[in-house]
């Protein structure tokens, strides 16, 4: 009371508390009269004891502390008080007998009358103080969730989920549905307090440092279970000792005396099995709840560990699984920690009750019990080894399946798709392979936890059997019976053990997973911030070293700025154990408000020196000062999330609409803008897909200008522009007017192009071996001879020449995609309303069918036989015992082969089904599943994956997979085995008495009406929680590809804070599925609490006619009955949720259609398809989904071998006439017929496979069934050419040296072991095995120097000699040499014709187009002579 008298008032006036405050000074005047009169009246009048007087006198100070407890929880508490609540219970409980007792003593009566008021009271004041404050409470209640604020009574009976189980009755749940997520279960302070503790930590590589520390933390969370957990031991025993008194009851007559004993067993059962329900919903709630905590504590220190790692161990695999598959692997080992010592405390018990029935022979049980449990143990550290392994293989399919997805255009264009996903297949296979280990020791778990309940028994009975003969003791009904209930509760202790010992081991090991990620490698920033002076000598850069080594970079710029420097450099950096540095820098220095440009060569460490000036170099040896970290950064592959335009541009600041729309008039997006259907708001799509490669790179340098950073580093961010765009963009923002050369804003462009040399006030010019081999302004550079600026200078200067009397280098260039229009949401979306509520029977047959019919009858045919082998055993122990009534033990042999038979029989039929189940089924519907969701994804149309995001698709893969590959067939079995016990169980007690079975079908229907209620809402639920956990994967997939730039802006609190609400989302629908199962476990429960109740009514009321025999089997199936329905609600749960795996799996595949349709009839080329290149478009007209026609009446024909140039303005529909070619957009009218045939009637797959595109995006695929991506893939997909072939091309491009350093064809090129540029080359030696004679070039050499170019154009005009090349330009130097050129304006085609033909042409488009870009660059001012 003292604490609630200092707390605020939180409740508003209402007649609530004066109806408590009058209830209360009632029961005190009450009490008070009580304890007069029994002060006044003599024992003569009323009996008295001597605790009469003080145990009144206790209930009057009892009811004066409640009067003023009621007075202050009611206004200073936002629940019903615990305490007054339960001491009203429990005074109200043990106050019936006293009530009875006083109105028996004798004719006086003003006691007994005062004390029934009291009774009738304290029910009032119960009721009053029960009714929950919501309505009435100061705090907005929508602010509160229900538990927060529901009593003792609503949270024991889980009457707070009431509303939410009648509204997902009712209608379609959302999110914003269900109650806003509880204090205690915020991912924030959890999170953060596991952190703490982890940083505590002195080893961090001790075994089991991690699960340590997060137990210290939530002990006592932990704890809470314990006597919730006890009193469900209690109740349980209980149970022998109700059989035992009934069946002594059953040979008793009807009378008063027998019948009383009867009603006290009958409230006994009321007490005891109502008792084991309210325990059981309590217990599991609380160790649910801890499950939940340690999701939302763990998942954040997997994040934050994220964000801090070092650039190059980033692995998008690792981190997914870890808050995934290994999460979901730590809750089932959670909940499974209290089972241990509670199941070996139950063993303990059921033992020595066994030994008070049977004597010696419950050695036995005992006996096999701990044989059972160490063979347990023993399994479950390889289980846990064995599941690991399976994660691995599990992470590298998840990761593989990431990146394809990711690539998915790209992979299209290339005519890599089905090889991509047959890479995929491949690695499903290899996952199931290695997964078999581990099914098998999970199989042998399950089938000990089966199997032991039903051994057990019958070698101990055969013990007694043996040791009666010559003790002269003989086995009775009662001993039967109560022996028989006593083994049900020994078997439920030894089968938890068994499936809690892999559960645990398989949680240590995530646990031990994610202690491995959070001790990976971090970066170390090497920057040394303000330092005054740089060094002089190598000693100096060994000190500075140390120094940046043992002290994290501040984010504050310091007071002492050395002049105009804003960063300098000095030192080396190395890969692993190269002897050879990436990056070897003298002396570079870069000073504030310069535009500094970095040129070289393909792979010459340009990228790697931007990164160093990040602080991203962890093993950089040297000293990196700066003098600013207000760094704004660009990527060579732009980095952006899945939102919506303006949400990327603006980023982590506040909105300003003046400065957004200037930064869009800056980066030339106002055009891009007003052609998207929903203009800014336009979503991006995962990795960008539904954008362009150029509106990209805008989109990142619109990030960089609105951040107003005063550090801008730009990485060979205008390759893929067209050079109007370029132009106009460069000049905005560098030209002599442009706003980082206003607004002094230090600018560094690394660029292999160099075009805008003149433009830069300092250039740094670096060799391929990562130096930097010259620097200095423009004209310092260019009048010093020896570097390889020389060759770019003389390109530059080249082309300032008349071009129509000028050969220029051949380098066919192309303009960024165009985008894919937003279109309509694809079907997919319905599946948010599809069976959601009702679920869809079908999904089970779909399901067995997957398996193959002749499996499912197999395991089904087996768990028929096993149930009937474990339940008639039960009848037949009650024919021994009346047999030995008669002969005592005779006929052993008869009565012991038969038991012990239908004991082999069970273990048999139950091994055979496991088998079916864990080894066939499993394989075959993991194949056919992962199989039908690779074909629907791999034929699905671009707006997919435009409009669905990454996440939600990567979560089909991952973890329905998941639940379809164990946790299904383990729900599976699970549910056969406890149906079929059930019915079983079910039999043999209509069998004992005719008048349970009257009752049987209305407690079926019982049953029937709460899961249909139940299923309704936790259908919705589970769906909810499937879909809030994919945007947790996004954010993690976007992180790791986006972790350059979110550290180098600073954003790391925005990402933790999206992170924790994310987690907060997802835990919302996660942690209220917990509690309705929690919900349908007490209603299960109080049902079989019902039966048990009924059942002890009619057996006790008719125990004349049912008899002491078919009593016992009635009550000790009532008893196995309880845990069988337990075992088959758990595994319904658990298969419902899994089914839904199925059925998700199985309405995506339904409703998304293949490209084209499901019903189109098309046709297959021979495979000399195209042999000759003649391409001829006749009134082309094309368009994306749900959009206008971008392409309009072109017509044009394209003769073998001749090389065409598309170009035209920004949206002019080059793009997508390119697309067009391999079908990637809709064709709506005209053909496009190559040699001949007509591709609208040949197959989207077989045309991009006959047609060979270089795109500006590089689709890498991952190597053959492993995790590094090799180069013998790369080049060769489909394995049809040898070695030496594709060394051949590798020397054509001149990539096999580097190649071969690395380690030849099995090198990996996985992360950034090749630069973009030999990428590049990689994918054209790629294309050079290809057989056809189309080829098409989508900006291929947008990022390469003209070294590399050069080699690109030789390769062009050799080995594509006689191949019809396209080529889209978006700059037009190179297109002279072209034979043909196509200029497209706004879908139309308005020009085909010879390039130096339209040149001379005053009134041609192309010419038009060419000295307009021509204009716009001029090499001597670095400043375009007009504004775009």
């Amino acid at each position: 009371m003292w604490q609630l008298a200092r707390t605020q008032v939180k409740v508003r006036h209402s007649p609530l508390r004066s109806y408590k405050a009058s209830a209360s000074l009632g029961l005190v005047g009450i009490e008070l009269a009580l304890l007069i009169l029994w002060a006044v009246t003599d024992s003569s009048t009323i009996t008295h004891t001597r605790a009469s007087l003080p145990t009144v006198t206790l209930s009057f100070a009892a009811s004066l502390g409640l009067c003023l407890l009621s007075w202050y929880e009611h206004a200073r508490s936002i629940r019903p008080s615990f305490i007054i609540e339960v001491y009203l219970f429990l005074s109200i409980l043990l106050n019936l007998a006293r009530t009875r007792t006083l109105w028996m003593l004798g004719p006086y009566r003003p006691i007994p009358i005062l004390f029934t008021i009291s009774m009738g009271i304290q029910f009032a004041m119960i009721t009053l103080e029960a009714t929950e404050k919501r309505n009435i409470l100061k705090t907005p209640k929508e602010t509160l969730p229900k538990e927060a604020t529901s009593g003792t009574f609503s949270h024991s009976l889980f009457f707070w989920l009431t509303s939410i189980l009648l509204s997902g009755y009712r209608s379609l749940l959302s999110l914003h549905d269900l109650d806003p997520l509880h204090e205690r279960l915020a991912s924030k302070p959890l999170s953060e307090a596991l952190q703490i503790a982890w940083d505590k930590v002195p080893d961090k590589s001790r075994p089991f440092a991690l699960f340590n520390a997060w137990f210290s933390v939530q002990w006592t969370s932990f704890a809470s279970a314990v006597f919730p957990r006890l009193c469900q031991t209690a109740f349980t025993f209980a149970q022998p000792f109700l059989i035992s008194r009934a069946i002594a009851l059953a040979v008793t007559p009807q009378t008063t005396e027998y019948n009383n004993v009867g009603y006290g067993l009958i409230g006994a059962y009321i007490l005891v099995y109502g008792g084991i329900a309210i325990s059981t919903g309590q217990y599991e709630w609380r160790i649910y709840s801890v499950a939940t905590k340690m999701r939302g504590s763990v998942i954040p220190c997997i994040y934050n560990k994220t964000l801090r790692l070092d650039s190059g161990q980033c692995s998008s695999s690792t981190a997914l699984t870890l808050i995934s598959t290994d999460i979901e692997t730590i809750t089932q080992g959670i909940v499974m920690l209290h089972e241990t010592w509670a199941s070996l405390l139950e063993i303990a018990l059921a033992v020595w009750l066994l030994y008070r029935q049977l004597g010696g022979a419950c050695g036995v049980p005992v006996g096999f019990a701990i044989v059972v449990i160490i063979g347990t143990g023993f399994i479950a550290v390889p289980t846990g080894k064995q599941q690991a392994t399976w994660i691995d293989a599990s992470q590298k399919r998840v990761a593989a399946t990431s990146h394809i997805l990711g690539s998915i255009k790209s992979l299209r264009l290339s005519g890599l798709n089905e090889y991509a996903f047959s890479f995929l297949e491949k690695l499903r296979i290899k996952e199931l392979e290695v997964s078999r280990k581990f099914r098998l020791l999970l199989g042998t778990a399950l089938m000990l936890s089966i199997c032991a309940p039903v051994i057990s028994p019958v070698v101990t009975f055969i013990a007694f059997a043996g040791i009666a003969v010559n003790s002269g003791d003989t086995l009775t009904i009662s001993k039967a019976f109560t022996s028989l209930s006593l083994f049900a509760l020994l078997n439920k202790p030894m089968t938890t053990v068994i499936i809690a010992l892999p559960s645990i081991a398989g949680a240590l090991t995530s646990f031990g997973r994610i202690q491995d990620y959070l001790n990976s490698t971090e970066r170390i920033d090497q920057r040394v911030i303000g330092s005054r002076r740089p060094p002089d000598t190598e000693e100096d850069i060994d000190k500075d070293t140390e120094k940046a080594q043992s002290s994290s970079a501040s984010k504050e710029a310091s007071e002492g700025e050395i002049g105009d420097l804003i960063a300098s450099m000095q030192g080396k950096f190395f890969v692993a154990e190269s002897e050879k540095p990436i990056i070897d820098i003298t002396q570079w220095d870069i000073k504030r408000g310069s535009f500094t440009l970095v040129l070289g060569p393909v792979g010459c460490g340009k990228s790697t020196l931007l990164k160093a000036l990040l602080g991203e170099l962890s093993s950089f040896r040297g000293v990196i000062r700066t003098w600013s970290t207000d760094i704004a950064y660009c990527e060579q592959a732009p980095w952006l999330p899945n939102c919506t335009v303006k949400e990327a541009i603006i980023g982590d600041y506040d909105y300003n609409s003046l400065f957004y729309e200037k930064v869009l008039q800056i980066c030339a997006l106002q055009q891009d803008i007003q052609g998207w259907p929903n203009g800014d708001d336009s979503s991006i799509g995962s990795k960008g897909i539904s954008m362009s490669g150029g509106q990209k790179q805008r989109l990142s340098i619109a990030r960089a200008v609105y951040s107003k950073r005063k550090f801008v580093i730009l990485d060979d961010v205008f390759s893929g522009l067209d050079a109007t765009t370029e132009n106009e963009v460069f000049h905005n923002l560098l030209g002599r007017e442009g706003l980082f050369r206003g607004g002094e804003i230090t600018t560094v462009v690394a660029s292999s192009d160099a075009r805008r040399a003149k433009s830069a006030d300092r250039i740094v010019i670096m060799n391929k071996d990562g130096g930097i081999e010259d620097e200095g302004t423009f004209e310092e550079v260019s009048d010093r001879a020896g570097n390889i600026f020389d060759t770019a200078l003389d390109v530059v200067n080249t082309r300032k020449n008349d071009p129509r009397n000028t050969q220029s280098s051949k380098r066919p260039l192309m303009r960024e995609s165009d985008p894919i229009p937003s279109s309509g949401a694809p079907a997919i979306n319905a599946e948010a309303e599809l069976s959601r509520q009702t679920g869809d029977s079908a999904v089970y047959k779909f399901y067995a069918k997957s398996a193959k019919l002749i499996n499912s009858l197999i395991f089904i045919s087996s768990m028929v036989v096993f149930a009937f082998c474990d339940a008639f055993p039960s009848l037949w122990l009650k024919w021994w015992a009346e047999a030995n009534i008669r002969e005592p033990n005779s006929d052993l042999g008869k009565w012991l082969g038969v038991y012990a038979a239908l004991g082999f029989g069970a273990v048999v039929s139950c091994l055979l089904g496991a088998w079916e189940l864990f080894i066939v089924i499993i394989t075959q519907s993991g194949l056919y599943f992962h199989s039908l969701l690779s074909k629907t994804v791999s034929c699905a149309p671009m707006s997919l994956f435009t409009l669905v995001d990454h996440g939600v698709t990567i979560n089909r893969f991952s973890q329905d997979l998941q639940l379809i590959d164990m946790e299904l067939p383990a729900s599976a079995i699970g549910v056969a085995v406890a149906l079929s016990f059930a019915i079983a169980q079910c039999v043999m007690m209509s069998i004992a008495s005719k008048y349970i079975a009257i009752v049987f079908p209305f407690i079926l229907m019982v049953f029937y009406f709460i899961q249909r209620f139940y299923l309704r809402t936790s259908r919705q639920i589970r769906f909810l929680d499937i879909e809030h956990k994919a945007p947790l994967y996004s954010q993690m997939m976007e992180t790791l590809s986006g972790l350059l730039s979110i550290r180098a802006f600073g954003w790391e609190e925005a990402a933790y804070t999206t992170n924790w609400r994310l987690l907060d989302d997802s835990q919302r629908p996660n942690y209220l599925l917990y509690c309705l199962q929690r919900w349908l476990t007490l209603s299960v429960d109080l049902v079989i609490a019902l039966l048990a109740v009924i059942m002890i009514i009619i057996t006790t009321t008719l125990r004349e006619q049912i008899g002491p025999g078919y009593m016992g089997v009635a009550l000790t199936n009532v008893l196995a009955f309880g845990s069988t329905l337990k075992a088959a609600l758990t595994s319904w749960v658990m298969l419902e949720i899994s089914i839904g795996a199925v059925a998700r799996i199985k309405n995506f595949a339904s409703l998304i259609e293949p490209e084209g349709g499901v019903n189109e009839v098309l046709d297959r080329p021979g495979t000399g398809w195209p042999s000759h290149g003649l391409i001829e478009i006749t009134n082309l007209s094309a368009s994306y989904p749900n959009s206008g026609r971008v392409l309009k009446d072109i017509s044009m024909t394209i003769q073998p071998g001749q090389k065409v140039a598309i170009c035209g303005r920004t949206g002019s529909g080059k793009s997508s006439l390119a697309l067009s070619l391999f079908r990637m957009i809709d064709i709506e009218q005209g053909s496009i017929k190559i040699d001949g045939v007509d591709i609208s009637q040949v197959s989207h797959s077989h045309v991009r496979t006959r047609l060979v595109a270089v795109s500006q995006d590089i689709p890498v695929l991952e190597g053959s069934v492993g995790s590094t991506y090799s180069v013998r893939l790369n080049v060769d997909p489909a394995g049809t050419f040898s070695d030496e072939q594709i060394i051949h091309a590798l020397v054509k491009v001149q990539l096999w040296p580097s190649i071969e350093r690395r380690g030849g064809l099995d090198a990996s090129v996985e992360g950034n072991s090749l630069s973009q540029g030999q990428l590049q080359l990689l994918i054209l030696a790629r294309s050079m095995l290809r057989s056809s004679r189309v080829l098409v070039l989508d900006e291929a050499t947008s990022s390469l120097d003209e070294h590399t170019s050069a080699i690109i154009d030789e390769v062009l005009r050799s080995w594509f000699a006689d191949w019809t090349v396209l080529a889209i330009a978006h700059k037009l130097d190179s297109v002279l040499d072209f034979d043909m050129v196509a200029v497209l304006d706004d879908g139309r085609l308005v020009e085909f014709g010879q390039p130096r033909e339209l040149l001379a042409r005053d009134d041609s488009k192309f010419r038009s187009l060419y000295e307009h870009t021509k204009n716009e660059v001029t090499y001597e001012g670095g400043d375009s002579a007009e504004a775009s």
